[in-house]
């Protein structure tokens, strides 16, 4: 658990894309979030958490201020094996 991280803005943007298709919207609606899945530079590929919330108007373009992201890593990037220390 990371408390108080600090993400892209660009995270939002992928997040309302996602918002703004119809399959994407209905899920949302139903707060199944996990359909949203973004890839974190050397780090691995995450998946919105159900528990995490988003406001209508945060999805909308609005101001993100009572948003909650809450993410889990599907999968983990492996460090090339063959890179020096």
């Amino acid at each position: 658990v990371v408390r108080g991280a600090v993400a892209d803005i660009r995270l939002w943007d992928t997040i309302r894309q996602f918002a703004a298709t119809e399959a994407g919207a209905q899920e949302l609606r139903k707060g199944n979030h996990e359909g949203v899945r973004v890839q974190f530079m050397r780090i691995g590929y995450f998946a919105l958490d159900k528990d995490a919330v988003l406001p209508p108007a945060a999805l909308a373009g609005g101001r993100a201020d009572d948003a909650k992201l809450v993410l889990n890593r599907t999968v983990t990037l492996k460090e090339d094996a063959k890179k020096e220390a």
